[in-house]
């Protein structure tokens, strides 16, 4: 009998403080979970998670089977290389990285989502993306149960993107390469990120950006430019800090995030016949984005 699928509350988990219920959630601890999972669900539709911190759950939630690769911690640190479980924080490790005097994570350190999220959408901040120290990655095919390491040829990176397949490349593992440097001076630039995000960035809840660079300019110009820039909707708002993120002021519902996202697509398009492309995730959604 299959017993292993339980309920997610995606607001417990989510960096934004809302969401809803994922009833069909199995929770991957270690690499044989995934073996068991494909080897009592394989052909259902699946859903990956990882730290919920750019993927809005509807309350509504989803039928889908839930592959959640939270719990799937660790990193081990080999000379200049840090392997990484898909559900470590990518602050977590750029924090081992500077315990070791290892640069080059420094730009990546504020970023609050997992290693393995980070890889599958090429996570980047501050000029930096995280596709520059990958050498390669362990994937599980949710679709065939293969599994295959991949260097970092194979994988495509792109400006927020790579040819891994949307719920079916789950990222197990990460190998990530570094330079040396002396830890002072790796703190001191990790120390100057921070305060650039804290000037930059809001610091209430929120998915991070909601949508992608337009021909290198911030989605925040538009959204500010189509009268966007503050304004609110229940418990939701556009940051009057940067308008491409969406903050929760306090009780805010999946549903009115998703109100102000489609919202900014509309008013964006009216006013300069420009598409913005998501970077939040949506679950629930019709297609489940």
């Amino acid at each position: 009998m299959k017993t292993d699928l339980t309920c997610l509350d995606a607001s417990k988990i989510s960096s934004l403080g809302a969401g809803g219920i994922l009833e069909n959630t199995f929770f991957v601890r270690e690499k044989a979970d995934l073996r068991r999972f494909f080897e009592e669900y394989g052909g259902d539709k699946v859903l990956v998670v990882g730290g919920l911190t750019n993927t809005l759950v509807l309350s509504g939630g989803s039928e889908a089977k839930v592959l959640y690769t939270g719990f799937y911690k660790g990193t081990e640190v080999k000379g200049e290389y840090i392997r990484c479980a898909a559900g470590e924080r990518l602050s977590a490790v750029a924090i081992e990285a500077e315990r070791c005097g290892l640069a080059g994570a420094e730009n990546l350190s504020g970023i609050p989502g997992t290693a393995g999220g980070a890889v599958f959408g090429n996570a980047g901040s501050f000029g930096r993306e995280i596709s520059e120290l990958v050498r390669e990655v362990e994937v599980f095919r949710t679709d065939d149960g293969n599994a295959e390491i991949l260097d970092v040829t194979k994988l495509g990176f792109g400006y927020r993107k790579s040819l891994l397949r949307q719920n079916k490349d789950l990222v197990v593992e990460v190998t990530l390469k570094f330079d040396r440097d002396k830890r002072e001076e790796i703190r001191k630039r990790v120390f100057s990120v921070a305060k650039l995000r804290a000037a930059k960035q809001p610091k209430k809840p929120s998915l991070g950006s909601v949508f992608k660079r337009v021909n290198d300019v911030s989605a925040g110009f538009y959204i500010e430019k189509a009268g966007l820039k503050g304004f609110g909707y229940g418990g939701m708002a556009f940051s009057d800090l940067h308008a491409n993120f969406i903050v929760n002021k306090g009780g805010g519902t999946p549903e009115e995030y998703f109100y102000l996202m489609t919202l900014a697509e509309r008013k964006v398009f009216e006013t300069f016949g420009i598409k913005l492309a998501r970077e939040v995730k949506v679950i629930g959604e019709s297609g489940d984005s």
